[in-house]
């Protein structure tokens, strides 16, 4: 088991509850606005329609994000962590069946990565494609050339 640091990581989880507080500030500013402001009733409609909008919308990727079978992935020199609900394994590079590119889910600003595995019903989706700053490169660009490949064992 791998005990450096990861290079990369993804935490579904965090991901799903971001998705969901992101309605918070509109019913902070509802709950002030009642409370201390004493704002007019179609102002106060008007911000708990737009927090209840915020809410709805995000309920769909918190979901997803909150569902997913994988919740945590460490990506490691050689190998990667998975773990969810009834999963935690180390999987080498050489079981990644593929990788690939997709459209920008739920909002996310750039391209996300799906990566699928040999002998497993495991699928990856990453909604974004991050950047290792000390490394200069993004996990695509590194992940890719290690799929498929034999990975030579971490040295003590």
């Amino acid at each position: 088991m791998p005990l450096d640091k990861p290079l990369f990581y993804h935490l579904a989880r965090s991901i799903a509850h971001a998705y969901l507080w992101m309605s918070s500030p509109f019913f902070g500013l509802f709950i002030y606005e009642w409370f201390v402001g004493r704002a007019e009733l179609p102002f106060l409609g008007g911000i708990l329609a737009v927090a209840l909008a915020v809410l709805v919308v995000s309920l769909r990727p918190y979901r997803f994000y909150a569902t997913q079978r994988v919740q945590e992935v460490f990506f490691y020199e050689n190998s990667c962590r998975l773990r969810g609900k009834n999963l935690n394994r180390e999987v080498p590079y050489s079981e990644i069946r593929e990788i690939s590119l997709i459209d920008p889910p739920f909002f996310a600003a750039g391209p996300g990565i799906r990566v699928s595995f040999n002998g497993g019903d495991e699928t990856l989706l990453i909604p974004s494609n991050p950047k290792n700053r000390s490394l200069r490169i993004d996990l695509y660009s590194w992940l890719k050339p290690k799929v498929g490949t034999p990975q030579l064992p971490e040295s003590s």
